[in-house]
């Protein structure tokens, strides 16, 4: 009976602390996410722009590059 009752109390507890509705967050805090999330995007793009450099070196001259680039 204990073991029932103690069972059905911490269940009631943790549903009750794991249903509370999440804050707002403030106008600061949005425009420091976005700007982060910008200077990594913008980190991860140049990484890629100077690997594809490295990568169609070999390759910008072949006729194969250049049917790929036009169907594109």
């Amino acid at each position: 009976m204990k073991t029932k009752t103690l069972l059905m109390l911490g269940l009631i507890l943790i549903a009750g602390c794991t249903n509370q509705a999440p804050k707002p967050m403030t106008d600061a805090e949005k425009e420091t996410i976005k700007n982060e999330v910008k200077k990594e995007f913008n980190a991860m793009v140049e990484a890629c722009n100077k690997v594809d450099v490295g990568v169609f070196k070999y390759f910008l001259d072949s006729p194969d590059f250049m049917a790929a680039g036009l169907t594109e």
